[in-house]
């Protein structure tokens, strides 16, 4: 009778307690959602403390052989992740407090579902020895991660048996075994053959309902498909022990560096929409193994990470300019055929949207990016003088065409002419011509601190020479070449406090603006 009192009791004070920590957390999670701050952080180390309880047990599991480092190292992961999950859950907003349950029942699969997650991802890094843990075991978790929604099929006719048969032809068998060592191999992890052949099998099993490999048979394949791949002795495509047929790794078409940059590239283009890096990062992804992750791609969700929109004021947030990369592709190809193009220059209006200005043709030499937008550098024929035209502003951009013809591009000798050869310097003539104006360009003085030069790269690159002339410690002088007039007022003007034009001319440009603004903002 004592016992079951005490039982009773134990429960009663559980119970208690689970009201108690349900109240803290729902009373913090309203909280939460209003923005206080400490309320968060409250109830993030509430689901921490416990999240690292259930990390310790999943740690500790006999499965797993694992010193003391390992264990810390593992159990800090997986509560990480488990976090991380618990996050998610609460960033839904459908978690009903009145419903009955705690929160950690209701996340119960996002903490859990992430923590299992970042365990096979350690197991199959090989950081940890396993017993007690059969191939079909491993490889289980292997073909998962690569069919996702993969169908068991049944051979119950004929019809079906034959067509199953198709998938274990000696081309198939290729392609299956090209398509594990693709995916589960790479230049940090290699496969046993006994791995591949068990991870074939399953994948076979899992996809086509199909059981049962021949040893032998796959080996004959394998070596065939060597001999083809390995015909370059200097360009390998799956590294090996060639003598015991065995640690296989494949050479990918990118490196984990080069796939590091393609996909910052991809992400931070300020020429693609989101839809297009979105698809463009997927397809980088698939090119990898499953071992290859990028801090801008969610692996589990197959979604970026890093938001589009944060690249501010580009053209990848602009329904207007979303046709920038077509544009771009237009020009070039003219600039390769040593053709015209015909566009339509626009302006924005007071709403946001391009609204035409007139109707051009020109001929096209160079494109250049300066200070984050794309220019065409171009030519009228009934004028010595190159313009610059914002491609962003171009729409409907086209070859132009004469007589069902492409009309050539016309070539002119004029001073400052954008010739495309080895001896003209694109960023020699944008530097010439601060904000991308049409100016002749002329020998300007210009006293700057010492402390200053990241102004004069930023806008000058090396395209400066300092002058031997008496200043004193804290200023050096130094003469850039560029198209003086209007915008490089405005730009004296912006770093009036750490630069001084000498030119006097100039000068008294600067100094005729200066009382102008102090008219237009003077009492």
């Amino acid at each position: 009778m004592d016992k079951l009192k005490n039982e009773q009791k134990i429960e009663d004070l559980k119970e208690e307690k689970r009201k108690t920590d349900k109240e803290y957390v729902d009373t913090r999670i309203k909280k939460a959602k209003k923005g206080d701050e400490k309320a968060k952080a409250e109830l993030y180390e509430y689901l921490e403390k416990k999240i690292r309880r259930w990390a310790k047990k999943m740690v500790n599991d006999p499965l797993y052989i694992l010193d003391a480092e390992r264990k810390r190292f593992l159990e800090d992961d997986l509560t990480q992740a488990g976090c991380m999950g618990a996050m998610n859950a609460l960033a839904r907003g459908t978690y009903d407090p009145s419903a009955g349950f705690m929160f950690e029942t209701y996340a119960r699969d996002d903490i859990f579902g992430a923590m299992r997650r970042e365990r096979r991802k350690y197991l199959f890094s090989g950081k940890a020895e396993v017993i007690n843990y059969s191939y079909e075991e491993y490889v289980n978790g292997l073909i998962e991660s690569l069919l996702s929604e993969a169908e068991e099929q049944k051979s119950d006719t004929k019809k079906q048996k034959k067509e199953l048969k198709n998938n274990v032809s000696e081309g198939r068998r290729t392609f299956q075994l090209m398509f594990l060592l693709k995916k589960m191999t790479d230049e940090d992890h290699n496969i046993s053959q006994k791995k591949l052949f068990a991870l074939l099998d399953l994948y076979r099993e899992k996809k086509y309902g199909l059981k049962g490999v021949s040893e032998n048979t796959c080996k004959d394949t394998l070596k065939n498909m060597l001999a083809e791949l390995n015909e370059e002795a200097n360009e390998k495509r799956v590294i090996c022990n060639e003598k015991k047929l065995t640690d296989f790794s494949y050479v990918h078409d990118f490196s984990n560096d080069e796939l590091d940059e393609l996909i910052q590239t991809v992400v931070m283009s300020d020429i693609l929409t989101e839809e297009m890096k979105q698809k463009l990062v997927s397809k980088l992804m698939d090119s990898a193994s499953i071992y290859y992750e990028s801090p801008f791609w969610d692996i589990y969700e197959k979604k970026l990470k890093f938001n589009p929109k944060g690249i501010y004021g580009r053209k990848a947030v602009k329904k207007a300019e979303s046709n920038l990369a077509k544009s771009i592709k237009v020009i070039q190809d003219a600039i390769n055929n040593w053709s015209q193009i015909e566009f339509t220059f626009n302006r924005y209006n007071s709403i946001g949207e391009l609204e035409p200005l007139r109707e051009q043709k020109i001929t096209p030499y160079n494109l250049m990016v300066y200070h984050d937008k794309y220019y065409c550098i171009g030519f009228w024929e009934d004028t010595k003088k190159t313009y610059h035209y914002r491609v962003d502003l171009m729409t409907d951009v086209r070859q132009a065409i004469e007589d069902g013809k492409p009309v050539p591009m016309r070539i002119s000798t004029f001073e400052g002419f954008p010739y495309r050869d080895a001896s003209w310097d694109p960023e020699k003539y944008m530097a010439e011509h601060l904000y991308m104006s049409y100016d002749k360009p002329e020998d300007v003085k210009i006293k700057i601190r010492k402390n200053n030069y990241t102004i004069i790269q930023e806008w000058f690159g090396n395209h400066y020479k300092v002058l031997k002339t008496e200043c004193n410690d804290e200023y050096d002088v130094i003469k850039v070449r560029i198209s003086s007039g209007k915008l490089l007022v405005s730009w004296a003007l912006q770093y009036a406090d750490v630069v001084e034009i000498m030119n006097p001319d100039i000068r008294v440009e600067i100094s005729k603006k200066i009382k102008e603004l102090g008219k237009k903002y003077g009492n």
